[in-house]
């Protein structure tokens, strides 16, 4: 599994592009920063056979943020997403018969 960092400095209209590089580098679970997405939800981006669900947390303002890309193949192992703090967002995954936080 390869997990990533980056910081995107703003999502609205680029979570495609995104999702793009995240395929091309084969990264399964990416954490991103400055989302500047309101709220918090979850929503699917990219082809299919090239999916991410992407998770986020934001602020009541678009400003700050963060977000979880998760591959569409580990999709069905996660367990859990709870909000750790207003930067922290925690990420629960059954990997094999280990339980893996991110």
């Amino acid at each position: 599994m390869w997990v990533n960092t980056w910081n995107v400095d703003s999502l609205p209209g680029r979570a495609g592009e995104v999702v793009e590089a995240l395929s091309d580098r084969k990264v399964d679970v990416a954490c991103i920063q400055e989302t500047q997405w309101k709220g918090s939800g979850c929503k699917f981006c990219g082809a299919k056979g090239k999916r991410y669900k992407l998770l986020w947390m934001g602020g009541e303002e678009r400003s700050d943020g963060v977000g979880i890309f998760v591959a569409e193949k580990w999709m069905d192992s996660i367990v859990s997403v709870k909000r750790h703090s207003k930067r922290v967002p925690i990420l629960k995954m059954v990997l094999a018969m280990h339980v893996a936080c991110i």
